[in-house]
Protein backbone atom coordinates (compact mmCIF):
# COMPACT_ATOMS: atom_id res chain seq x y z
CA UNK A 1 0.00 0.00 0.00
CA UNK A 2 2.61 2.08 0.59
CA UNK A 3 4.36 1.42 -2.56
CA UNK A 4 1.08 2.84 -4.51
CA UNK A 5 1.00 5.70 -1.97
CA UNK A 6 4.42 6.67 -3.17
CA UNK A 7 3.97 6.08 -6.84
CA UNK A 8 0.75 8.81 -6.13
CA UNK A 9 2.86 10.96 -4.84
CA UNK A 10 5.59 11.13 -7.11
CA UNK A 11 3.17 11.68 -10.14
CA UNK A 12 1.73 14.28 -8.59
CA UNK A 13 5.07 15.94 -7.70
CA UNK A 14 6.04 15.37 -11.47
CA UNK A 15 2.51 17.45 -12.66
CA UNK A 16 3.16 20.07 -10.32
CA UNK A 17 6.87 20.90 -10.81
CA UNK A 18 7.06 20.08 -14.67
CA UNK A 19 3.65 19.30 -16.63
CA UNK A 20 2.28 22.49 -15.22
CA UNK A 21 5.11 24.94 -15.60
CA UNK A 22 5.59 23.53 -19.36
CA UNK A 23 1.96 23.93 -20.38
CA UNK A 24 2.42 27.78 -18.86
CA UNK A 25 5.19 28.22 -21.13
CA UNK A 26 3.38 26.79 -23.97
CA UNK A 27 0.47 28.80 -23.70
CA UNK A 28 2.11 31.65 -23.38
CA UNK A 29 4.05 31.37 -26.35
CA UNK A 30 1.34 30.79 -28.21
CA UNK A 31 -0.42 33.89 -27.09
CA UNK A 32 2.79 35.61 -28.09
CA UNK A 33 3.26 34.16 -31.51
CA UNK A 34 1.75 36.05 -34.38
CA UNK A 35 1.96 36.27 -38.23
CA UNK A 36 4.86 38.89 -38.86
CA UNK A 37 3.86 41.51 -40.74
CA UNK A 38 4.83 44.75 -42.91
CA UNK A 39 4.06 48.18 -44.25
CA UNK A 40 3.00 48.71 -47.80
CA UNK A 41 3.88 51.87 -49.73
CA UNK A 42 0.15 52.61 -49.62
CA UNK A 43 0.18 52.17 -45.84
CA UNK A 44 -1.40 48.96 -45.87
CA UNK A 45 -0.15 45.81 -43.43
CA UNK A 46 0.40 42.88 -45.50
CA UNK A 47 0.71 39.59 -43.49
CA UNK A 48 3.73 36.64 -44.90
CA UNK A 49 2.45 34.29 -46.40
CA UNK A 50 3.71 30.25 -46.06
CA UNK A 51 6.50 30.21 -48.50
CA UNK A 52 6.05 28.97 -52.25
CA UNK A 53 6.88 24.94 -52.17
CA UNK A 54 9.63 24.16 -54.09
CA UNK A 55 9.14 23.68 -58.06
CA UNK A 56 8.33 20.03 -58.51
CA UNK A 57 10.78 17.93 -60.42
CA UNK A 58 9.31 15.82 -63.38
CA UNK A 59 11.97 12.64 -63.23
CA UNK A 60 10.35 12.54 -59.29
CA UNK A 61 7.06 13.01 -59.92
CA UNK A 62 6.93 10.44 -63.12
CA UNK A 63 9.08 7.57 -60.78
CA UNK A 64 6.15 8.16 -58.43
CA UNK A 65 3.37 7.64 -60.91
CA UNK A 66 5.39 4.24 -62.24
CA UNK A 67 5.67 3.37 -58.58
CA UNK A 68 2.10 4.34 -58.22
CA UNK A 69 1.40 1.68 -60.90
CA UNK A 70 3.55 -1.00 -60.50
CA UNK A 71 2.24 -0.94 -56.62
CA UNK A 72 -1.28 -0.98 -57.97
CA UNK A 73 -0.81 -3.73 -60.45
CA UNK A 74 0.99 -5.94 -57.14
CA UNK A 75 -2.06 -5.54 -55.41
CA UNK A 76 -4.75 -5.72 -58.22
CA UNK A 77 -3.12 -9.29 -59.44
CA UNK A 78 -1.01 -10.82 -56.61
CA UNK A 79 -0.87 -14.32 -58.47
CA UNK A 80 0.89 -13.05 -61.43
CA UNK A 81 3.40 -11.18 -59.21
CA UNK A 82 4.66 -13.99 -57.51
CA UNK A 83 5.08 -15.82 -60.26
CA UNK A 84 7.21 -13.18 -61.96
CA UNK A 85 9.44 -12.59 -58.54
CA UNK A 86 9.83 -16.42 -58.74
CA UNK A 87 10.69 -16.42 -62.53
CA UNK A 88 13.49 -14.12 -61.50
CA UNK A 89 14.77 -15.47 -58.96
CA UNK A 90 14.69 -18.66 -60.55
CA UNK A 91 16.87 -17.24 -63.74
CA UNK A 92 19.82 -16.76 -61.57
Amino acid sequence: MVKYVALLAAILVVMAFGVRPALRRMAAAAKTVQQPTRQLPSGQAAAFGPPEPPPVDPERTRAQQILEEVSGHLKREPAQSSRLLQSWIHSD
